[in-house]
């Protein structure tokens, strides 16, 4: 072993009085200490040294109305600039066909106050403007049951099972489409099963005669 080097591990461990020099783990040398940069560093200044407030400033409201003004400043410059370069992208309009109303919804709101009733939703779809073929269309009268009305020719499909009305919407329109996407597959017809549909006629309710009261003679 170097002579230096056994002198400096001498110094450091005194073997006479069994004592050993200890540093933390954590500690750092002097030498990998870097001094903490100072230039950007803001001077201190106390609240006394600020200068007074003359009112030669603007309130939040005036702010407020200055913001608003380089908005309307920002869009009138862009109506002014970007707009003309759409031009190159117009196209004529076409409008569409006019195929009338062939899905109507139902519901019933009650103004004021709160009922379980307003989120029910009833879709009605005329059979004949779906445009099925006489296959598809016996297809999807089976399909639809007791859903179909004979005598108006339209298929009832309602929906109440969720909260908001909006999902009852969705859900009664994915229940029409997926009778539509069944009758239109072709790998099954149902053609050997006959459709029997029966109009139930309306009963005419007469109230009894015996249940009237007599009347009281004027006498």
């Amino acid at each position: 072993m170097n002579t230096a080097l056994r002198t400096n591990l001498a110094q450091s461990l005194k073997v006479g009085t069994k004592s050993v020099t200890k540093r933390h783990i954590s500690a750092t040398a002097t030498v990998l200490a870097r001094a903490k940069p100072t230039a950007n560093k803001l001077p201190e200044r106390d609240v006394g040294d600020l200068p007074d407030y003359d009112f030669n400033d603007h309130t939040w409201f005036g702010h407020n109305m200055l913001e608003n003004i380089r908005d309307v400043r920002s869009y009138l410059k862009k109506a002014q600039y970007e707009l003309p370069q759409l031009v190159k992208f117009q196209k004529p309009f076409v409008p569409p066909k006019s195929v009338g109303k062939i899905v109507a919804y139902k519901t019933t709101e009650y103004f004021g106050e709160e009922h379980p009733n307003a989120r029910k939703v009833v879709l009605t779809v005329n059979v004949d403007n779906l445009g099925l073929t006489a296959t598809q269309k016996h297809k999807i009268l089976l399909l639809s049951g007791p859903r179909y009305n004979p005598e108006k020719n339209e298929i009832k499909i309602s929906c109440e099972k969720y909260r908001l009305r909006e999902q009852n919407y969705k859900d009664a329109s994915d229940v029409l489409d997926k009778l539509l996407e069944y009758a239109k597959d072709p790998s099954d017809t149902f053609a050997d099963i006959p459709l029997q549909v029966q109009a139930q006629p309306k009963k005419n309710l007469a109230f009894p005669k015996e249940w009237l009261k007599p009347r009281k003679s004027t006498n």
